[in-house]
Formats: structure tokens, C-alpha cells, sequence
């Protein structure tokens, strides 16, 4: 829970000088239900993904979370409304059998990581869903600071809860955890 929180405080770091220079706006009020899913969806990708890490080999993570484009494709159509042609769904349904082979489901037990591994993939089908529904309106670099800085509260109450400080060994580690996933 603290390296989403840490990932989120440096992320904001990182993205104020920036926004800045450019201007700082407020985004678009009207568009405030869907900065809240996309703060959902983040913040619970971003989750998953330190629990799936932690709990299962990084390539079969990442395997996993190449399902992603997947996703964003179905929600892309169910929800965008966007048309997507038959080689689009043979490509899904090729991507999804690699999904299949990774998880082995039946030859293997689907542990709770390989689960949280999938739903992360989900969720951040969600984010590029929503993303795509903000960028209409505000800049990729407002929508990312907004995220941060909304999701920052969200991940400070968990990290409270659960925090356990990182080694001196670990900080260099965490703060770059943080800084190579904001730029």
C-alpha cells in the first residue's frame, strides 16, 4: 500500500513543474464522474499489480497484464462505441487463448495473484477507457496530474493502515519505482 502511495507523491512531483509550465488548469466539471472512475481504476490497477509482483514471477505478471489491450478493445466497443472488424476479435481471441496458456487454468491452480494479475489487466482497460473519454476535453499531462493528485488521499489511508518503511536499501528502489512510472 505504501508504494502506491509513495508511486502517487512522487508522481506529483515529478508531473507539478511540468503542468505548470504549461499552465495549470482545472479540468472540466463536467467531466468530474469520470476523473472518479478513472481514480478507481487506477488506483485499484495499481494494487493489484504490486500484490500480483509480490506474490508471482514478473514475467507471468507482465504476460498477464499484456491482456490489457484486450480489454480495452471490448470496452472500447461496449462502451466508446467504436467498431472494431473481424481480424480486431481474431486477434482478441488469439491474445485471450496466450492469456489462457499463461494462466493454465486446469493444469494449475489460478492463485489469487494470477487473479489480481487479470483484474489488474481489466482495470487498467478501464483507465485507457476513461482516458480516451478525457482527452476530449483536457491535456494528457492535466489528466495525469488530476489522477495523481485525486488518487492521493485514496492511497494515503491504505498506506497508513498497512505501512511498513522501506530499508535505506529500498528507498533508492521505491523513488524509482515512482519515478520511471510517472514519466
Amino acid at each position: 500500500m505504501e508504494l502506491v502511495f509513495i508511486r502517487n507523491l512522487i508522481a506529483l512531483m515529478v508531473l507539478i513543474p511540468i503542468v505548470r509550465r504549461q499552465g495549470l488548469t482545472i479540468p472540466d466539471r463536467s467531466q468530474a464522474a469520470i476523473y472518479g472512475w478513472r481514480v478507481l481504476f487506477t488506483y485499484s490497477a495499481m494494487t493489484m499489480l504490486f500484490f500480483s509482483l509480490s506474490k508471482m514471477p514478473i514475467a507471468d505478471v507482465y504476460a498477464l497484464q499484456y491482456t490489457t489491450p484486450l480489454f480495452t478493445m471490448v470496452l472500447a466497443v461496449l462502451i466508446l462505441k467504436q467498431k472494431a472488424d473481424r481480424h480486431s476479435w481474431i486477434a482478441c481471441m488469439v491474445g485471450f487463448l496466450g492469456t489462457l496458456i499463461v494462466m493454465r487454468p486446469g493444469i494449475i491452480e489460478i492463485t489469487l495473484a494470477s487473479a489480481a494479475a487479470l483484474t489488474m489487466a481489466f482495470l487498467y482497460a478501464g483507465t485507457n477507457t476513461t482516458i480516451k473519454l478525457l482527452s476530449r476535453r483536457d491535456s494528457p499531462e492535466v489528466i495525469t496530474l488530476w489522477t495523481n493528485l485525486l488518487m492521493l488521499p485514496l492511497a494515503l489511508i491504505p498506506a497508513l493502515i498497512f505501512w511498513v518503511t522501506p530499508t535505506l536499501d529500498q528507498w533508492p528502489l521505491v523513488i524509482g519505482v515512482g519515478i520511471i512510472s510517472s514519466i
